[in-house]
């Protein structure tokens, strides 16, 4: 199906779906943790497959944010997915959910297309796992061959991902929003995984609504996905119906993925949230913790390994 508004009819079938989910274990001690992610629907088509590129240039932040240890045992307790556990369940999950991500991402015969390798994470409210998808969604990508992620903060009121991967007390993008000297370059943070490169939220201010809608923010996306062309960018951003960032953020990124909880969002917030996306022309659903139930054993070989 494609339509940059997504018709309603998805959204009847989305909620229909959400009626026969039952809600799965919440990890413990992880705020936007949650159970299985699949990828439930798409408003338009996804590119044809190509093979990634393989360039190394511009991956390493030239200012002085020194790179941390990730915690991974911690993260890997809490149900994340990290390099150690590349052959589990959640794992197969993500995969399925990045493979047609990539193909779009990095479609040369798509070249015009607006930031295809930008992606904003985002939910209708809060508590649907949206970090918990972004996340993941970077260390999946982050363990394809000669690919790089860079994994964005932009939730300011909750910081959520900057303090469970360490980084909450460091400069990040508001600070760049904040000071015209400041290099986008200055705050991103090397991480232990190769691959992966973090920007933090940095300092938390009152008027972040209108600094995220400003100009600025605008160029700074544009920056960010014309410096990194060969680097997957993933932006974590507010629930859809609790700020106006994720509003304006959808008209610079290549595709949203909105991040539906099974047994909990309504169809009333669904096509509420909807409108305000779909500025972008790719907006996707992840149906998240979404209990297997009888019958279905499409991961069952790889959920014994």
């Amino acid at each position: 199906m494609s339509s940059s508004r997504p018709p309603l009819d998805l959204i009847g079938r989305i909620a229909e779906r959400l009626g026969k989910q039952s809600e799965a274990p919440v990890v413990p001690n992880a705020p936007d943790a949650s159970g299985a992610s699949t990828l439930l629907a798409t408003a338009t088509p996804l590119a044809s497959e190509r093979a990634l590129d393989a360039r190394g240039n511009g991956h390493a932040g030239s200012g002085p944010s020194a790179g941390i240890e990730l915690d991974l045992v911690q993260l890997q307790k809490e149900g994340y997915l990290t390099p150690q556990n590349q052959r589990s369940l959640i794992a197969e999950e993500y995969r399925i959910v990045k493979r047609p991500l990539l193909r779009s991402a990095f479609d040369r015969s798509k070249s015009g297309e607006q930031n295809s390798h930008v992606v904003m994470v985002t939910s209708a409210k809060p508590g649907e796992g949206k970090t918990f998808t972004a996340i993941n969604l970077a260390m999946s990508v982050a363990s394809e061959r000669d690919l790089y992620v860079l994994l964005v903060d932009c939730d300011i009121r909750r910081m959520t991902l900057s303090r469970k991967l360490g980084v909450g007390d460091r400069k990040g993008i508001m600070d760049v929003l904040l000071n015209p000297k400041m290099a986008v370059s200055d705050v991103i943070v090397k991480t232990s995984i190769p691959n992966l490169a973090l920007i933090p939220t940095g300092q938390p201010i009152e008027a972040a609504t209108e600094l995220f809608a400003s100009q600025s923010m605008a160029n700074l996306v544009d920056e960010l996905a014309s410096r990194y062309p060969d680097r997957f960018i993933i932006f974590d951003t507010p629930p859809v119906l609790a700020s106006s960032e994720p509003s304006v953020l959808a008209l610079h990124v290549g595709h949203v993925i909105m991040v539906v909880a099974a047994g909990e969002t309504t169809k009333a917030a669904i096509a509420e949230s909807l409108p305000l996306v779909n500025s972008c022309p790719n907006v996707h659903f992840i149906l998240n913790r979404a209990k297997m139930v009888a019958g279905q054993d499409r991961f069952g070989y790889y959920g014994n390994y």
